[in-house]
């Protein structure tokens, strides 16, 4: 559907030119007006003439013109929306380091070292590991909490008949019941397990109240670095219908077809500084539960630390993790930390949003480039028509306002055009690409600065244009102004 919305697009273009041209001409032709003195006539005529013989050039500018209102959209968006990304609204750690744990364990505990770490945690995690044998794909049945889910959902999102979805999407433009849905049906199989202990050990360095689990009680963990903004709705979504089941008494899950009871109001924190570390979602069980169903194979060990508040308060938190990660480099241990991550994302921010305005403003420079040219040429194949004019009777100044009309007249159609596709384009951009539904509504100030120097930018070409052809036009031996 992309692919004919856009060839209908383009064609729709060239069409929509082309009978401008036709229009321009049945002007022309119906003005009943007898006076000269504006050169209405011969303006309308020098513009059919130039789109009529043109439109395909007049329609690629106008879809370069499209591009560019896109692009410039798109990065101003990209701008504006990643403020919130920026902060540390989830994460918890500095640092995290891997490797071999007596190695990790003994070099954290130098004393050199260990005067920058605090909130030490040995974070384990690793697959459920699956039934050997029998009937059962895995040790988890998670068909009532799916059936939950689903009483949830709008009408007409999933197949009545196999009771799920075409295809799963997560984003704030879909349905939170649908988000929730989507990390069962791609996960459910052979989930992420972490022990309690470990994750207890997280909360208390968040500052957070710990949690008691017993052996039939488990958290079903979502991951806030993945799911950005539609975290909240999520999780609200979540703990809704988890203290529902708690009040009726019924259990949301089964681990080895024994009853397990969803604990709700869990806060949900980044498990480690590398945000590389993709465990988007997992199952919070008690220790023993983790150690008899983990997957031993699968098993992940990561070393997270906190930079202590009086050495941050003392020397600042961005020196603070430069002289942790300078002692941490003669280790041999690979290690991410929180600002590693930060500049990450402020280079993926900085570069993408550049190269995306980059590309927006070069196309409008094209597509200027391109009607200069494809006028400045037309001008010069009818330069003895206004030396006609002038035999005729016509002023130099009547003939310089008909040139800056055909000028104007000349850029402002495709761009006119390109507004309305532009319009279009991004709204379905908006709809069908963005994760976040206000990221338009929060770039307005930054778009407006965009439009008023796109417009600068066609002004200057507009004028030098105008201003090329009267000079070209100066050159004409006028028949002397009485």
């Amino acid at each position: 559907m992309l692919l004919v919305a856009v060839l209908l697009g383009i064609v729709g273009t060239i069409l929509f030119i082309r009978g401008i041209a036709r229009l321009l001409s049945i002007v022309a032709a119906s003005n009943k007006r007898k006076a000269t003195n504006g050169l209405y006539v011969f303006t309308l005529r020098q513009l059919h003439e130039n789109v009529v013989y043109k439109y395909i050039s007049i329609s690629v500018a106008s879809i370069l013109m499209m591009l560019t209102i896109m692009f410039i959209a798109n990065g101003s968006a990209t701008i504006m929306s990643h403020g919130n990304e920026l902060t540390r609204t989830s994460a918890v750690y500095d640092f995290t380091v891997m490797g071999e744990e007596q190695n990790v364990e003994q070099y954290l505990s130098d004393d050199q070292m260990r005067v920058y770490v605090a909130n030490l945690n040995r974070m384990e995690t690793g697959n459920m590991k699956r039934p050997a044998s029998g009937e059962m794909k895995s040790f988890v049945d998670w068909s009532v909490l799916r059936k939950e889910i689903v009483q949830n959902l709008p009408e007409g999102v999933i197949d009545p008949a196999t009771q799920e979805a075409a295809s799963y999407e997560f984003g704030s433009h879909q349905p939170a019941a649908l988000n929730l849905l989507g990390f069962i049906d791609t996960g459910s199989v052979s989930p992420y397990m972490l022990p309690v202990s470990s994750y207890n050990r997280l909360l208390e360095a968040a500052g957070e109240k710990q949690i008691n689990l017993e052996n039939d009680e488990a958290v079903f963990y979502l991951n806030p670095d993945f799911l950005e903004d539609e975290q909240e709705d999520t999780v609200a979504l979540l703990d809704r219908i988890a203290e529902n089941a708690q009040t009726s008494g019924n259990a949301l899950i089964s681990i080895d077809k024994k009853s397990v009871t969803l604990v709700p109001s869990v806060p949900m924190k980044g498990l480690t500084a590398d945000e590389n570390v993709k465990i988007v979602t997992a199952l919070i069980v008690s220790d023993e539960i983790y150690h008899n169903y983990v997957d031993p194979d699968t098993c992940s060990v990561y070393w997270n630390f906190c930079i202590p508040n009086e050495i941050v308060e003392a020397n600042g938190l961005m020196l603070s993790v430069m002289e942790a990660r300078d002692l941490l480099k003669p280790s041999g241990l690979y290690y991410e930390s929180y600002l590693d991550n930060f500049g990450r994302q402020l280079f993926y921010l900085i570069s993408g949003s550049y190269m995306t305005l980059y590309m927006g403003f070069m196309l409008l420079i094209i597509a200027c480039a391109l009607l200069a040219l494809q006028f400045l040429t037309q001008m010069q194949s009818t330069k003895s028509r206004y030396l006609t004019l002038s035999i005729l009777g016509a002023r130099r100044e009547q003939i310089k306002r008909s040139i800056y009309k055909q000028v104007l007249w000349y850029f402002l159609l495709p761009l006119m055009l390109a507004c309305i596709s532009g319009t279009v384009g991004l709204y379905a951009m908006q709809q069908h690409l963005y994760s976040d539904s206000t990221r338009i509504g929060q770039s307005y100030p930054l778009l407006i600065i965009m439009a008023f120097t796109v417009v600068l930018i066609m002004a200057i070409y507009g004028v030098a244009v105008a201003r090329t052809a009267t000079r070209e036009i100066g050159k004409i031996n006028y028949k002397p102004n009485s």
